[in-house]
């Protein structure tokens, strides 16, 4: 168990993503600084309609990601026949939902935030 280390699974997200890999970390790292700057900013109300549009984005992201998840790791959409394959691609879509949802939610409180 001792080859099981972090440096092993960031080479194989590495291998499995390819060029894809830079860019998504790159993303998630955007992502991260929007939500601290909204946390350092302190909670602003933020309307419905900013809700529905962030739970609307968030829903396509995760059907996009669902989507693309096969043909970015170097498979494809035929292959995914077991249970496990299509729960780990239901969990990867709700995941990617939340994660743009909340990161709009924080973008859209900066916004109404400067507009106040």
């Amino acid at each position: 168990m001792q080859d099981i280390t972090i440096g092993a699974f960031w080479a194989m997200a590495g291998e499995m993503l390819g060029a894809a890999f830079w860019p998504l970390v790159l993303l998630i790292a955007a992502l991260a600084l929007l939500d601290f700057v909204g946390l350092v900013r302190g909670p602003k109300r933020v309307g419905r309609r900013s809700w529905l549009l962030a739970l609307g984005i968030g829903a396509a992201a995760g059907i996009a990601a669902m989507l693309a998840a096969p043909g970015i790791t170097q498979s494809s959409l035929a292959q995914v026949v077991t249970v496990t394959d299509w729960l780990f691609l239901v969990a990867l879509g709700l995941g990617v939902a939340l994660a743009v949802g909340l990161a709009l939610v924080a973008l859209l409180s900066l916004r109404r935030a400067t507009e106040a």
